[in-house]
C-alpha cells in the first residue's frame, strides 16, 4: 500500500503582506484550514504542519470537530482531523527561511511510528489553499505510473504547487545546510523532474500580495464551500426557518460523513463543499422552486460550485461522468433524512409517488431516481464498509 503525506509550512509573517497569511479568512475559514483540508480530501494520510508565529492560533484553527450526531438513528462518526495532523514548531522562524520549516516537517513525518512506509510527500506552502483535491489525486495516480523523483503540476504551461517528492529525495532535502543558497529546488536539482498538466488554476494562486489575495478569494468563492459562520449569515438574510436549518444540519452531517469516508479511496471530493451544500440546500425552502432561488442567490455572491450543488439537490440524480460527485452526495444525503431522522430511500420517495403515481411521466422519473439513489448508496457501502446508512435506507 502506498502512503502519501504532506508538509505544509506556515511559520512566519509575510514581509510583503504585513500579516500572518495562514489566519486570513476565506469563505469563512482560516486559509490554513482550507489548505489542510484540500490535502486530506485528496487522499493524503497525514499532514505535517510546521508552525512558528501564532502557533497556538494555528493549532486552534485546526482543532477537533464535534462528534455529536444531529441525525436521529445515526451514531456520530469521528470526523476530526486529530489523527491526521502532526504539529512541529520552528522556534527560529524569524531567522530562517521556508526551507528549514520544510525540513522540520519532513523529519516529523519520517520519525512518526505509523509512517515508516512513506512513499512520497507533497510540499505545499501554507498560503496556497486553492489546490483542488482532485489535483492531489491526479498527482498520486501519475506518480504511481512512473514514480518520478519529483512531480510538479502545471496549469496552462505554468508550474505551481504542490510538489510531490519521492522518498529517494528525502535524504538530500534533510542534508542540505540552511546556510546554503537555493533552498528546496537546489536540494532537488540533481533529481529528475516530471510535469503534469492539470485543469486547476488554484495551483498558481497564493496570498503574496493584496491583489493576489483578491484573485485567490474570487477563486475560492467559485470553487469551494463555506463555513458554518457564513451559513448562519445566509440563514439570517433569507429568514430560513429553524426547522429547515435543523434538517440542513442533519443532511450536512450525512454528506460530510460520506465524503470523508470516500476520499481515502481516491475520489477527491471537496468535503466542505458537501457539508455546506447540505447545510444550505433548503436555504429558500419556503419559496416556490426553492433550489433555483437559492442557486441563483449563491451564484450572484460568487459561490459557483456551491450554487451548482444546491441547484441540483432536487433534480434527477446524475450518474455521469462519475457517480460520486459533491452534487450527488448532497442529493443522496437529502434523500436519507426526513426532518432530522435517518430513513429509507423508499420511505423518502413514498409521498412523491403518491402524488405522482409510477405510471405517470413524473412518477417514472421518481422511481428511476429512487433506484439510482439506492444503487449508489449500496456502492458507497461496499467501498467504505459504512453499513449504517444502508441499514437506515432499508428500514421502512
Amino acid at each position: 500500500m502506498n502512503t502519501f503525506a504532506a508538509v505544509i509550512p506556515v511559520a512566519g509573517l509575510s514581509s510583503r503582506m504585513g500579516s500572518f497569511k495562514p489566519l486570513i479568512m476565506l469563505n469563512g475559514f482560516p486559509l490554513i484550514e482550507l489548505a489542510v483540508q484540500s490535502a486530506l480530501d485528496g487522499g493524503v494520510s497525514t499532514v505535517s504542519v510546521v508552525t512558528g508565529y501564532k502557533a497556538e492560533e494555528v493549532m486552534a484553527a485546526l482543532s477537533s470537530q464535534s462528534s455529536t450526531s444531529v441525525v436521529n438513528g445515526l451514531d456520530a462518526l469521528d470526523l476530526s482531523l486529530e489523527d491526521t495532523l502532526l504539529f512541529t514548531c520552528n522556534v527560529e522562524y524569524d531567522k530562517s527561511d521556508m526551507f528549514s520549516s520544510i525540513q522540520l516537517g519532513l523529519q516529523a513525518l519520517l520519525t512518526h511510528e505509523t509512517l515508516q512506509a512513506l512513499e512520497a510527500i507533497y510540499i505545499l506552502p501554507g498560503d496556497i489553499p486553492g489546490v483542488s483535491p482532485k489535483t492531489f489525486v491526479a498527482l498520486q495516480e501519475k506518480w504511481l505510473e512512473a514514480k518520478p523523483a519529483v512531480l510538479v503540476p502545471s496549469y496552462r504551461g505554468k508550474r505551481g504547487h504542490p510538489l510531490l517528492v519521492s522518498h529517494e529525495c528525502f535524504a538530500a532535502v534533510l542534508a542540505r545546510s540552511h546556510a546554503q543558497n537555493g533552498g528546496l529546488r537546489k536540494a532537488l536539482t540533481d533529481f529528475e523532474w516530471h510535469e503534469l498538466e492539470v485543469d486547476d488554476p488554484g495551483i498558481l494562486l497564493d496570498a503574496d500580495t493584496p491583489q493576489a489575495l483578491v484573485e485567490l478569494d474570487a477563486h475560492m468563492r467559485k470553487t469551494r464551500g463555506v463555513s458554518e459562520a457564513v451559513v448562519k449569515e445566509l440563514f439570517s438574510l433569507h429568514r430560513t426557518p429553524v426547522n429547515v436549518q435543523d434538517h440542513g444540519s442533519a443532511v450536512a452531517q450525512v454528506a460530510l460523513r460520506m465524503a470523508r469516508l470516500l476520499n481515502p479511496l481516491g475520489f477527491g471530493l471537496d468535503s466542505e463543499l458537501c457539508h455546506s451544500g447540505g447545510l444550505l440546500h433548503d436555504l429558500n425552502r419556503v419559496e416556490p422552486n426553492h433550489s433555483h432561488v437559492a442557486s441563483t442567490c449563491l451564484r450572484e455572491l460568487g459561490y459557483e460550485a456551491l450554487s451548482q450543488v444546491i441547484g441540483a439537490h432536487d433534480r434527477e440524480l446524475s450518474l455521469h461522468p462519475t457517480p460520486f460527485t459533491e452534487a450527488n452526495i448532497v442529493f443522496i444525503a437529502d434523500k436519507l433524512v426526513k426532518d432530522t431522522t435517518l430513513i429509507s430511500t423508499e420511505e423518502r420517495y413514498l409521498g412523491a409517488l403518491k402524488k405522482f403515481p409510477p405510471d405517470t411521466k413524473v412518477g417514472m422519473v421518481i422511481q428511476k431516481d429512487s433506484r439510482n439513489a439506492l444503487a449508489l448508496l449500496e456502492r458507497y457501502v461496499k467501498l467504505t464498509g459504512d453499513s449504517a446508512l444502508l441499514q437506515g435506507a432499508r428500514r421502512t
